[in-house]
C-alpha cells in the first residue's frame, strides 16, 4: 500500500472520491429527471400550430389614402404635418393604454414603440438619409438637396386597436418607379379616428399642392396631343406644305403630334414643374420663377410676331 504525501494511503483516497462521484451524480439525477417532466409538462400545455383564421380578428382595419402629383411647399408646413402626425398617433396610444396593459413586458414595450412617428429624408438618390425631428433635419439639410420625406410609424400587431399614419412627399429612392408628389395614408380599427385622421392631415397636405399639378399628370398628354395635332392641322390649311398632303402626309402629321406631345410632358416633368420641391423661407418656387421667364419669352415673341404681321399686311 502507498503512502501518500498527506498520510492517506492511496486507495482510500480512490474509494473516497469515487464515493463522492456517485454521490454528486445520485443527487444530480432527479435534478435532471424533474427538468425533463417540467418541460413535457410545458410542451403538453402549448396549443398546436394552427394557420390564423382571419375570422378570429376582433377589428376590421380601414385604410384611406390619397395621391398628389406635385407638392411645393416650406419649412414651417413640413413641420406642422410633423406635429399633427404625433397629435394623431397621441390620441390613438390614449385609446390603446388598457389593452397594452394586458400585454407582457417586451410586447407592451414593443407596442408602445409602435406608436412613435419616425421622419426620415432622403437625399442623394438614398445614399444619404438622416432621421430625427422635422426641425433638426430641416435645420441640418440644405432644401435643395432632399429627395424623399417620409413621416410614418410602424405599429405592433398585437393590438386590436390598430393604427398608422404615413406621409410621403418625393419619390421614394427605394422605390423609382412608385409616383412622386406626395401621399397620405391612414389606416386603423376605429372608423372616427380614421376619418377624423385622415381629413385633418389631407387638407394640410392639400394647401401647398400648386394648380399646375394637373400639367405633370398622365392626362395631360391627351391635351398636349390634341394641342400639337390642332397646331399642325393649322399649319396645313394656312400654308399648304407639301409634306402634309396625301396619306403619307397625314401619317406624318399624326406621328409628329404624337412625339411632340410626349417629348413636352418629358420636358415639363423633368424641368419645368417638380414633382416635389421644398422652398427655403424667402424665396420662390421654382415653378414661378420658369413661369415668369416664360410669361417674358411669350411676350417678345409674341411681339415680333406682331411686327411681322402688321408688316406684311402693308405690302
Amino acid at each position: 500500500m502507498t503512502i501518500s504525501s498527506t498520510g492517506v494511503p492511496e486507495e482510500e483516497r480512490s474509494t473516497d472520491r469515487g464515493d463522492g462521484g456517485a454521490q454528486a451524480h445520485a443527487i444530480g439525477e432527479p435534478s435532471r429527471i424533474v427538468g425533463k417532466l417540467l418541460r413535457d409538462v410545458e410542451d403538453a400545455s402549448q396549443p398546436p400550430v394552427m394557420y390564423p383564421d382571419p375570422a378570429q380578428t376582433d377589428r376590421v382595419r380601414i385604410t384611406r389614402n390619397r395621391e398628389y402629383d406635385a407638392w411645393a411647399g416650406r419649412h414651417d408646413r413640413l413641420i406642422k404635418i410633423a406635429d399633427l402626425v404625433d397629435h394623431s398617433m397621441r390620441r390613438a396610444f390614449d385609446e390603446s393604454k388598457e389593452e397594452m396593459e394586458k400585454l407582457s413586458l417586451y410586447s407592451r414595450s414593443s407596442a408602445v414603440q409602435g406608436f412613435s412617428p419616425i421622419t426620415r429624408a432622403s437625399a442623394s438618390k438614398g445614399r444619404l438619409q438622416r432621421e430625427g425631428g422635422m426641425s433638426t433635419i430641416l435645420s441640418e439639410m440644405d432644401s435643395g438637396e432632399i429627395e424623399h420625406v417620409e413621416i410614418a410609424n410602424h405599429p405592433s400587431s398585437q393590438l386590436n386597436n390598430y393604427a398608422k399614419i404615413q406621409v410621403t412627399f418625393g419619390r421614394d429612392p427605394r422605390y423609382p418607379s412608385l409616383g412622386g408628389g406626395a401621399t397620405v395614408h391612414v389606416t386603423g380599427s376605429d372608423p372616427q379616428w380614421v376619418a377624423g385622421t385622415f381629413d385633418l392631415i389631407a387638407s394640410e397636405v392639400a394647401k401647398d399642392v400648386p394648380w399646375w399639378r394637373f400639367w405633370r399628370s398622365d392626362r395631360a398628354l391627351y391635351v398636349y396631343l390634341l394641342v400639337y395635332y390642332a397646331a399642325l392641322g393649322l399649319v396645313s390649311v394656312m400654308w399648304h406644305p407639301v409634306w402634309l398632303s396625301g396619306t403619307v402626309g397625314m401619317f406624318a402629321w399624326a406621328l409628329a403630334s404624337v412625339t411632340l406631345a410626349f417629348a413636352t410632358a418629358s420636358a415639363i416633368k423633368r424641368w419645368m414643374l417638380p414633382e416635389f420641391e421644398l422652398i427655403e423661407p424667402g424665396d420662390i418656387s421654382k415653378s414661378k420663377r420658369i413661369a415668369g421667364r416664360a410669361a417674358v419669352w411669350i411676350g417678345v415673341i409674341s411681339g415680333i410676331m406682331g411686327i411681322w404681321a402688321f408688316l406684311a399686311s402693308r405690302k
